[in-house]
């Protein structure tokens, strides 16, 4: 019996993983870096141990750290979560060499199919059908174009470039490379047919330690950036029994074929046209997405994974029942292409709301580094079918406040509202192809009026004859600066007539604590959270999020120099520098490349010029707003 489980691992799995041991009393220990100390993961376990240093994502690939971790903290299981070393054959051994239990597949079965290459043969030779491709680049021509240049140890997007001509083959190829090397520790890459009308599904399977392995139904991941999953959700609306069972017994073929033990993925790509199916690649740990499973077979697969790590043979799943759906909340700017956002978290509510899950790796306080994956939560919502469970999704994220820093809490709510969406038609190509509706302003001025309303509430004493929670102010008239326009007013009754412009309104206010306020506009009340910062308030309210400054925003010197130049639009490494003093560009042309949050980002240059002066060097790591080239305008 596990006693106490070391999980080796951070952010919002480490939180789940120690919240179904808590239930089944077992004592967790966390490990993080230096720069994750006060991380909520090491907050949600009993004890925590240091592993290490700058670079702090480095800490956690650090085995003998780790190992010592659990010796120390006399820990006798091993729970990798994902991501990290939850793929790694070697550290499997090493946890099980050690005399610890290894929550995960055999390391057998781990190098069977960590290699992306060497699982094809597998799948080929266990007739599971593969997708066709090949691991020489250099035969590309039977491949075809268009296609796709994936990392042979990776997944979640990294090392992974989508390929439409034999001209832009070569940068591809050296980009996925660099961004598999660093992030997996291999820069092997192989190519793929890219199938142009598919749909990303995949197998929930489960082996235990008597021979037995069983499937729990698909998912289906189609909506994608980057290759990196979006939404998710079980059952796929593609799928019907006929299919379902077709790809269940091609998952648990798959399974068997290497002695699998534990929870795994299988991955398909469903041919939207045809109905046909391709073995893509097998995940051997937990994925991200295993809560819609759990939610539509109501079972807990981390404690399946405790329990069969025990030695326990699998319990009866039943059948399937309902729908479920996730929507992973990334930090990162989805109108700037998908930009990583880093800084700390001023307010992270998530009401309570029937059948409706959030798991998060941050709360109010936290810091989000550049360091890690940018997801800070996972949001996930049962319902009786799909509908009911899309329409309790969207509310959750309409309810759900995250200020401090940039979402993408704004385009998920667009594309559960988006009609093909709604419909099930959602391919993994139609993210980058739909057309979301664009940032809206029209809620703005309630914003404006909300952040008035929580200075009002900072200044004005309790006044006798007021209704309590309701405030007045103790000044008579007064004014105050939002996104630089005045904001007046004078008190009127038990509230303050406000003055925008030639717009007057009547302003009401009743805090209801923890930056939450319900504001009264012409007796319409409605209720919005508030956190004031010194250059301003970051507003949430039913019309969506909005930053707004106390006072105009102006430009530094630095960016008024490099007008038209490029500026990093978040905190990164710089990776490679395009181009030199004195060189011609034009619009559009690749000038700097730097590495935030293990993606590669290249900034093009935003006109036709000539570049007056590069301010940055390979290997920098740089701040946001820094700029990194300046741009003259060309001279006839």
């Amino acid at each position: 019996m596990i006693r106490k489980l070391l999980i080796a691992n951070r952010g919002e799995i480490a939180v789940r993983v120690a919240q179904t041991c808590r239930r089944m009393d077992i004592d967790t220990v966390a490990v993080y870096s230096d720069a994750d100390r006060g991380a909520l993961h090491v907050r949600a376990c009993d004890e925590a141990v240091r592993v290490g240093a700058a670079p702090p994502s480095e800490s956690y690939l650090n085995t003998e750290a780790i190992l010592a971790a659990a010796r120390r903290s006399g820990a006798d299981a091993v729970h990798p979560g994902y991501g990290f070393l939850s793929e790694n054959a070697a550290f499997a051994q090493a946890v099980i060499d050690a005399g610890l239990t290894w929550v995960g597949p055999p390391p057998s079965a781990i190098e069977a199919m960590g290699q992306k290459v060497q699982a094809r043969a597998l799948m080929q030779d266990a007739g599971v059908p593969v997708v066709p491709g090949t691991h020489d680049p250099t035969q590309f021509e039977r491949v075809g174009f268009p296609l796709l240049v994936k990392a042979d140890a990776g997944g979640g997007g990294r090392g992974m470039r989508l390929v439409r001509e034999a001209s832009e083959l070569e940068e591809a190829l050296a980009s996925a490379r660099r961004e598999a090397g660093a992030a997996f520790g291999s820069d092997r890459v192989f190519l793929e047919r890219y199938v142009e009308r598919a749909r990303h599904v995949e197998v929930q399977v489960f082996g235990d330690t008597h021979g037995t392995v069983i499937h729990l139904g698909e998912r289906e991941c189609s909506v994608q950036r980057r290759h990196q999953k979006v939404i998710e959700e079980s059952p796929s609306p593609a799928v019907d029994e006929v299919l379902r069972a077709r790809l269940g017994e091609a998952a648990v073929r798959a399974a068997q074929t290497v002695g699998y033990v534990g929870a795994g993925t299988v991955e398909f790509l469903l041919d939207d046209q045809t109905g046909v199916f391709y073995f893509l690649e097998m995940n051997t740990r937990l994925q991200v997405e295993h809560r819609v499973t759990e939610r539509v077979f109501g079972v807990d697969l981390v404690r399946m994974q405790l329990e069969v790590a025990e030695g326990a043979a699998l319990p009866d799943v039943g059948r399937m029942r309902g729908a479920a759906i996730e929507a992973r909340l990334y930090a990162e700017d989805a109108d700037q292409g998908y930009l990583p956002q880093s800084g700390t978290v001023l307010d992270f509510f998530a009401p309570v709301q029937l059948d409706v899950t959030v798991d998060r790796a941050v709360e109010a306080g936290d810091a989000v580094s550049i360091h890690y994956d940018p997801m800070i939560a996972k949001v996930i919502a049962r319902g009786a079918d799909r509908e009911q469970a899309r329409r309790r999704l969207l509310r959750a994220l309409r309810d759900l406040s995250v200020l401090g820093l940039t979402t993408n809490r704004r385009q998920l709510m667009a594309i559960l509202e988006h009609p093909e969406f709604v419909r099930g038609e959602a391919t993994t190509a139609w993210l980058s192809q739909v057309a979301l509706p664009p940032p809206s302003d029209t809620g703005r001025p309630f914003a404006r009026l909300c952040a008035l309303a929580h200075e009002l509430t900072q200044m004005a004493p309790r006044v006798p004859g007021v209704p309590p929670g309701w405030r007045s102010s103790r000044f008579r008239d007064a004014e105050l600066s939002v996104d630089g326009e005045p904001l007046r007013w004078r008190t009127e009754g038990a509230g303050w007539r406000v003055s925008d412009g030639d717009v007057s309104v009547l302003l009401e206010v009743e805090p209801l604590g923890g930056g939450a306020l319900r504001v009264g506009v012409d007796s319409h009340l409605r209720t919005a959270r508030v956190v004031a910062t010194a250059e301003g308030w970051w507003v949430h309210t039913p019309d969506g999020q909005f930053v707004l400054n106390r006072d105009p925003r102006f430009p530094d010197t630095r960016r008024a120099d490099a007008t038209g130049g490029c500026v990093a639009p978040m905190p990164g490494k710089v990776l490679r520098v395009e181009v030199a003093p004195k060189d011609t560009i034009t619009k559009g042309q690749a000038l700097i490349v730097l590495e935030a949050m293990k993606m590669e980002q290249t900034l093009r240059a935003p006109r036709d010029g000539v570049v007056a002066a590069v301010r940055a060097q390979v290997g920098e790591q740089v701040d946001t707003g820094a700029v990194l080239i300046e741009l003259e305008p060309v001279v006839e």
